[in-house]
C-alpha cells in the first residue's frame, strides 16, 4: 500500500498520469513477492515471477515518463532477491523520494 501511495505522490508532483490500476497491481505484486522470497515462501518460484513483474513495470514506466522511469531504475535494484541483505523497510526507502 505504501509503495502505491508513494507512486501516486511522485506522479502528482510531476503532474503525470498513468494507467493507475495496472501499475498499482504490478507494484503491489513486486513488493509482496520480495517479502515472500526473503521469508522463504517458495523462493525460486517467486523469484521468477518477481523478475517478470519488474520487467512489466519497467515497460509501463518507460512509456510513461523519462523522470519516473529514471527514478524506477534507481529503486528497482533494491528489489534484488539475490541481495546479501534483506531490507524489510524497502517500501519506505522506495517511496520516500
Amino acid at each position: 500500500d505504501a509503495v502505491v501511495e508513494g507512486v501516486e505522490s511522485i506522479l502528482s508532483t510531476l503532474h503525470a498520469s498513468l494507467p493507475k490500476e495496472e501499475l498499482k497491481f504490478h507494484i503491489m505484486k513486486i513488493s509482496k513477492l520480495y517479502m515472500a522470497i526473503h521469508l522463504k515462501f517458495n523462493p525460486s518460484e517467486y523469484t521468477t515471477i518477481l523478475h517478470k513483474e519488474i520487467k512489466i513495470t519497467d515497460k509501463i514506466l518507460h512509456q510513461l515518463s523519462a523522470d519516473i522511469y529514471q527514478l524506477w531504475q534507481n529503486y528497482k535494484t533494491l528489489y534484488d532477491p539475490a541481495s546479501l541483505y534483506f531490507i524489510p523497510h524497502i517500501v519506505s526507502i522506495a517511496t520516500e523520494s
